[in-house]
């Protein structure tokens, strides 16, 4: 996997991860929390594995 794909699924975890303790800081709904949690977690295992 070239570099800027790794680069890109993780900047993305992270901008979801950020919105996951902004939801729950804020007292958000919950789905939303959960839902950034979920897209957080799913991008930081693409981002992670080795091809």
């Amino acid at each position: 996997m070239p570099w800027d794909i790794m680069r890109t699924e993780s900047i993305v975890s992270a901008v979801f991860a950020l919105g996951t303790a902004a939801s729950a800081w804020f007292g958000w709904p919950f789905t939303l929390t959960a839902g950034c949690a979920i897209v957080s977690a799913v991008f930081a295992l693409i981002a992670g594995r080795k091809d």
